[in-house]
């Protein structure tokens, strides 16, 4: 514990130091200030447990000092006064500001240390309630958390007796529930494929509603987190007969400012039994919601009733697919902004769009992007796995609603990286093409082979190999083919027993004369002064 004396005089602090024994009170640490103003900067940066301190000071005085205190942090302080001053009125406004007792100065050491150790007990005690109170918090706490993941286990599988004896201990009132109709909360950032806002938090914005919402159940429902959702999820179950889902069309209204803000659309599922096929209502809110329409975020209530009554459109995806692919090829901006365009066209013919329907075309799109980057390369360099791991997004405003304009953006800034990746594949092709040509070469060094042959084998025109390779490599293949004979020469000049007619011919010249100028091009010297000098060299 720690403990502060104020007083503006320092032989009162010091006598008030020497006079208590502050160890056997559990006090470590015995803080002092000469006036009430660096005593509030003592308690704000060191907080004591108690403060002993004198009425009449400079600056603040002790009164003003207890107000000062106790507006800050009640109950926090136990304060003890010390005065010279036997007076009513200044006891009364000592006792008023959570003065716990007054003490008359010159100080007995006796009454000092008695209210010193009643002011560690009431310390002890508001610990010991502070615990308490925690201890209960964290409990119902786990106990909610408890139920909450409960519940959540129903919506994904049938319900199991165990799970049923859980709930019954954590919720008395479910244990002779016979029936469920389950709705769920989303908001519109956080749907699969959505494009969340920067700096929001799902776990503060589902709180938030739930709390929102607990506050207006009726008398047989209950709302919980869905633990098994990956997004900030809601589900509420309604159990007592009688009891109905108006109520969340009221909180709609109650709340239409946060409710538009936060993007909120409810989904309803049907009454079944509960709880062996609670997961199957689950299941048709989800669907409902999945159906909504994106052109009308106006509507945030969705039945399962309103969205089985007529299949959805489906998007075609087939009818674009050699259009995108064709734009990405052409290696040029406006084509691609041309086919993406005419897709946004398409799109503006249908008066619903669900978020079902669009989450299919983006898978398709998915999947058939990957097909184009494997036809893009013979084996696919990692840093284009970025272009599959970055996945196109739907683009919601925040109440919910489809924004075309920043979707067709998304996808024309995608399909560019496409076009970015299609090119590097080319060039990168071109020069793995190039690569392979020379080991070729190197391969079959000795023989005679003509650009034409090299055209054919690699299927590409001759003066586009000879220029792409000369790029490469720095020279042409015919020099290219010429160095390595001649380096190959080197070596073979090095055995005395080979004339240099038959070096000539190992290595693919058959006039010895033509070997020497070629030999003399590379190295300045003809091959029998290199023989000479190498051999000369080899045998110091």
């Amino acid at each position: 514990m720690k403990a502060l004396i104020v007083d503006d005089e320092q032989h009162v602090r010091t006598s008030i130091r020497l006079l208590a024994d502050w160890s056997a009170l559990g006090i470590d640490e015995v803080l002092e200030a000469e006036d009430g103003k660096s005593a509030l900067e003592h308690v704000r940066d060191h907080a004591p447990d108690i403060i002993v301190t004198d009425i009449m000071m400079p600056l603040l005085n002790g009164i003003e000092l207890m107000e000062r205190v106790q507006a800050q942090s009640p109950r926090r302080h136990k304060i003890i006064v010390v005065s010279g001053y036997n007076d009513f009125e200044w006891i009364r406004h000592a006792m008023r500001h959570g003065g716990i007792d007054y003490l008359l100065k010159p100080l007995d050491q006796r009454q000092l240390q008695e209210a010193l150790a009643r002011a560690v007990e009431y310390c002890r005690a508001d610990r010991l309630a502070d615990a308490d109170g925690r201890l209960a918090l964290e409990m119902n706490e786990l106990k909610q958390l408890y139920r909450d993941k409960a519940l959540s286990e129903l919506l994904v599988k049938a319900g199991v007796p165990v799970l049923r004896e859980q709930l019954a201990r954590a919720m008395p009132d479910l244990a002779h529930a016979a029936t469920g109709r389950l709705a769920v909360v989303r908001f519109a950032a956080w749907e699969h494929w959505a494009s969340p806002p920067d700096g929001t938090d799902p776990d503060a914005l589902a709180s938030r509603w739930l709390t929102r919402l607990e506050g207006l159940l009726p008398a047989g429902a209950v709302a919980f987190r869905n633990w098994g959702s990956s997004m900030p999820e809601i589900a509420i179950l309604v159990w007592r007969e009688g009891c109905d889902m108006e109520f969340l069309r009221d909180a709609l209204r109650r709340y239409d400012g946060p409710a538009s803000a936060d993007g909120v659309h409810i989904g309803i599922g049907a009454k079944t039994e509960f709880p062996a096929s609670l997961h199957r209502s689950y299941r048709e809110a989800v669907q409902a919601l999945a159906r909504r329409n994106l052109l009308n975020a106006r509507c945030r209530f969705h039945e399962i009733g309103e969205a089985v009554a007529e299949p959805l459109r489906r998007l075609s995806f087939d009818r674009f697919e050699e259009n995108f692919l064709t734009s990405v090829q052409s290696g040029k901006r406006e084509p691609v902004r041309q086919a993406v365009s005419e897709w946004s066209a398409y799109l503006r013919e249908f008066d619903e769009l669900g978020l079902q329907q669009l989450q299919q075309w983006l898978e398709e799109y998915r999947m058939v992007k990957e097909r184009w980057l494997d036809s893009f390369y013979d084996e696919r360099p990692g840093g284009d796995l970025r272009l599959l791991s970055t996945a196109l997004r739907l683009h919601l405003n925040p109440t919910g609603e489809l924004t075309l304009t920043a979707l067709e953006g998304a996808l024309e800034m995608d399909l560019l990286a496409l076009q970015e990746a299609f090119i590097q594949s080319r060039q990168s092709r071109q020069v793995n093409v190039m690569q392979e040509i020379a080991r070729f070469l190197q391969e079959n060094y000795w023989k005679d082979i003509p650009l034409k042959e090299i055209s054919e084998r690699y299927f590409l025109n001759k003066e586009h190999i000879s220029r792409r390779f000369k790029q490469e490599f720095g020279e042409s293949i015919t020099d290219y083919t010429n160095r390595l004979r001649i380096d190959r020469s080197k070596l073979l000049l090095l055995n005395p027993a080979l004339r240099i007619a038959e070096i000539a011919e190992m290595i693919g010249y058959r006039d010895e004369k033509y070997f020497s100028r070629v030999f003399k091009k590379f190295e300045k010297v003809p091959p029998n002064l290199y023989r000479g000098a190498a051999n000369t060299q080899y045998e110091r």
